[in-house]
């Protein structure tokens, strides 16, 4: 469990801000997204959302069969790794691969 889930739980149900969660987790940018089912299928929505003025840096929707959830996992987790890479690029990072990425690429 991640070390921010009191925190997060605190949150529930709760309409906030992106400074709001920004703040509480003393992050810069975070990741929110949503999961509706319907039969076999599933809808995931993920955006990773700027903290200081809300803009989404990155969104997708992922339409998929709930038998597929382990490759959907791996897909969004290769699309965030990538919007990330292209984020840090822009920043000045002078390497393409951020930290955890070998790891990442592994799962």
């Amino acid at each position: 469990m991640s070390p921010h889930a009191p925190r997060l739980f605190q949150l529930k149900n709760k309409p906030v801000g992106s400074r709001e969660v920004g703040s509480l987790l003393n992050v810069q940018s975070f990741l929110e997204g949503s999961v509706r089912k319907a039969g076999d299928q599933m809808r995931i929505t993920v955006q990773l959302i700027k903290v200081s003025d809300g803009f989404h840096l990155w969104s997708q929707t992922f339409d998929r069969k709930v038998a597929d959830i382990f490759a959907v996992q791996e897909q969004i987790a290769r699309h965030i790794v990538e919007a990330l890479s292209v984020q840090l690029l822009r920043g000045g990072c002078v390497t393409s691969e951020p930290p955890g990425y070998a790891q990442l690429r592994r799962l």
